[in-house]
């Protein structure tokens, strides 16, 4: 049978999900034993300066495991039990790709999506680009640097906009 061609768009890709993982230990354990995936960067601590002058750090385990195709599921600490879970409070965003996330936010809004104030413990950081320094890893890797936003788009979800050398 003959592959088909990967359709190809000018602009964003995609990057990973992210879901909220109760037991992240368990959790990693169950993407490498049941899809081969692997630890591919891990952090504890992403912050970044606000334009009113205020430091936003968000303090927690994040583990990306790469799924061999390019995308990456990405797991964060938190979350309750499966058997407390409906379907779909276990998703918390997607990321994509970006060659410019001031542009790809600015059209993102102009098409009807809204800014996502994301808040974290008594910090609120309303989700416009920003460059955040993502460090902390538990295996390693060096402190890396990358330019984020959040929106939600016209069905609610929250999407992430990654630019930088985050894989």
């Amino acid at each position: 049978m003959e592959k088909k061609k990967i359709h190809r768009i000018e602009g964003p890709g995609l990057h990973h999900f992210a879901l909220l993982s109760y037991d992240i230990e368990a959790t990693i354990r169950f993407y490498e034993q049941g899809f081969g995936a692997r630890k591919r960067y891990d952090w504890n601590s992403a912050k970044t300066i606000l334009p009113t002058g205020e430091v936003f750090n968000v303090i927690g385990r994040l583990q990306l495991m790469d799924m061999g195709d390019g995308n990456y599921v990405e797991l964060i600490s938190g979350g309750k039990p499966a058997s407390e879970r409906v379907g779909y409070d276990v998703w918390n965003h997607i990321a994509l790709r970006c060659d410019s996330v001031d542009r790809y936010y600015e059209r993102a809004i102009n098409a009807g999506a809204k800014p996502y104030n994301f808040v974290y413990k008594d910090q609120i950081w309303d989700g416009r680009p920003a460059d955040f320094e993502v460090t902390g890893s538990f295996y390693g890797e060096p402190t890396i640097n990358v330019r984020l936003a959040y929106c939600r788009g016209i069905d609610g979800e929250l999407i992430e906009l990654l630019q930088g050398n985050l894989l």
